[in-house]
């Protein structure tokens, strides 16, 4: 599942994803078939509520504390207590962006 707090931004994400299975049927390396089911399984919207079936879950927001721990804050709220929360961070805490949970 993606999200953003931008519609357009998550239909331009979908947008590539399609292009890049699209980009792999035409040149022979994935049947239509097999594009279309990954396809399906990339889904995206504004609400954190979608998260809520997810087991796995890779935050991507930019290199901002307060703003990663607001995200994993409204993530707990919704996952189920199994979900792994992830965070693709290069230079801050993750000890710090876990207190929050």
């Amino acid at each position: 599942y993606m999200r953003d707090i931008k519609q357009s931004v998550v239909d331009k994400g979908l947008k590539l994803v399609r292009d890049t299975f699209e980009k792999r049927v035409s040149r022979k390396r994935m049947t239509p078939k097999e594009a279309k089911k990954k396809i399906n399984l990339v889904q995206g919207g504004v609400t954190v509520d979608s998260f809520r079936d997810c087991d796995l879950i890779i935050e991507a927001a930019v290199e901002l504390m307060g703003l990663k721990k607001k995200i994993f804050k409204q993530l707990e709220k919704v996952c189920s207590p199994t979900c792994v929360l992830a965070t693709n961070t290069s230079s801050l805490s993750i000890t710090e962006l876990a207190s929050v949970l």
